[in-house]
């Protein structure tokens, strides 16, 4: 048989061609300590790099980092410089940066950064099964805000993952600082004090990790172009502490997005709450919220979390979202669920909320609708201060139980009236 070369040769080029592409598709990289570990095995002969920055300093755009345990935790702090790189940790892989550094600084105010791990503008990531952990930082003062992982204008996806002790040194634990996953954005028309100057976005996942030990918030995410989904996630704070209001979630500052089927737990700020302090307010330096969506850029819908010991359980502004089957248990001082006076069109429907000191569901805004749920022990089940509100009746009434007011239609003071239901993280 004879051959064209012609034919030949395009076939050729071809295989060259595809054969590039084969080669130049995404690796698997491994960090040990000892330079010796496979993405299966890290006890395996295999040639490994020996730090996190070194691997990735090697790596190309896709390829995914697997990081062994080691004999100790890794004293790092990474800074994501390429597109899509996975991060794997193995059997406990730890980052713990000790002193942490300031290599970065806030989109918003400018303000130093110290983060653990830094997603900056334009870059998508993964992390996935590692644990990171502040707790040698070495910050004390206020200057500087400690963070575990910050996507500044950065995207991407946190899961099965343990982000802990994000706080400040003792003394400094009335700093608003230390949160523990942060998500930013902003641009020259963020409703922030000091414009960002150039457009960026921050779309990220947060779901199935843990999150505790930190100073302010939990998991965040702030700014106009910010789009954060929690899902899965255990969110527990300090309990009662005299330092500081936590949140366990907050969207915030025209952000906006998804939180749903998360466990937060004990973020109370203790001066609210305690009735040796002073009148006529003991919470005019605010309180803490379990989920706190505050000025949100859109529809941020909260359904399917449990909420216990808190004092506010879910806070909503926002306009046409959605609080939905959550279980709110134990709210100090305030409501299981409260909705703010700009807060518009929003369902409440199907939650189970219970032992709260205020109202159970407190309705400050308008065209609101509040059926099918279930109320247990509270001065008030459902204050509807707003005007056009809906409550439920018939097949979508709502139900009562030990609520010696079921429903109050007239607008009655607050216990927060002179104060701060929520305190909002500030935006750096």
């Amino acid at each position: 048989m004879h051959f064209n070369p012609s034919v030949r040769s395009i076939a050729l080029v071809l295989c060259v061609s595809l054969c590039g592409v084969s080669s130049a598709a995404a690796a698997k990289r491994v960090v040990d300590p000892d330079g010796q570990g496979s993405s299966t095995n890290c006890e395996a002969s295999n040639a490994a790099y020996t730090s996190i920055a070194i691997a990735i300093a090697a790596a190309n755009v896709g390829d995914s980092i697997y990081i062994c345990p080691g004999p100790g935790p890794y004293n790092e702090q990474v800074v994501v410089s390429k597109n899509n790189l996975k991060f794997i940790g193995i059997l406990g892989a730890t980052i713990a940066p000790s002193p942490m550094l300031t290599n970065t600084a806030s989109l918003s105010s400018g303000n130093p950064i110290a983060a653990v791990i830094l997603v900056p503008a334009g870059i998508t990531t993964t992390i996935d099964q590692l644990t990171i952990d502040g707790s040698g930082h070495g910050i004390s003062g206020c200057a500087t805000n400690p963070m575990g992982i910050y996507f500044r204008n950065g995207s991407g996806t946190v899961s099965n993952s343990a982000v802990k002790n994000i706080r400040l040194a003792a003394g400094f634990g009335g700093c608003q600082a230390g949160n523990a996953i942060f998500a930013q954005s902003c641009d020259m028309s963020d409703m922030s004090p000091v414009p960002c100057g150039a457009t960026g976005s921050s779309v990220v996942t947060v779901k199935d990790s843990t999150v505790h030990d930190f100073q302010k918030n939990g998991i965040t995410g702030s700014g106009i172009h910010t789009t954060l989904t929690a899902t899965g996630n255990r969110v527990s704070g300090d309990g009662a502490t005299p330092n500081i209001a936590q949140n366990g979630i907050q969207i915030a500052f025209g952000a906006l997005g998804t939180v749903s089927g998360n466990v937060v737990s004990d973020v109370v700020y203790s001066q609210c709450v305690d009735p040796s302090a002073p009148n006529p307010n003991p919470c005019n330096n605010g309180s803490s919220t379990g989920i706190l969506v505050y000025q949100a850029g859109g529809v941020t819908n909260v359904t399917q979390n449990s909420v216990i010991t808190t004092q506010t359980g879910v806070y909503l502004d926002a306009d046409g979202s959605s609080v939905s089957q959550n279980d709110i248990t134990h709210t100090l001082q305030y409501d299981g669920i409260y909705l703010t006076a700009t807060s518009t069109g929003n369902i409440v429907a199907q939650n189970s909320v219970g032992t709260s000191d205020e109202s159970a569901i407190w309705v400050d805004g308008t065209m609101n609708s509040i059926t099918k749920n279930n109320l247990i022990e509270a001065p008030i089940g459902i204050h509807s201060c707003g005007g056009g509100n809906t409550i439920g009746a018939g097949s979508t009434k709502n139900t009562f139980y030990d609520i010696p007011v079921p429903i109050e239609a007239t607008c009655m003071a607050s216990k927060s009236s002179a104060g701060a239901r929520a305190t909002a993280s500030p935006v750096d």
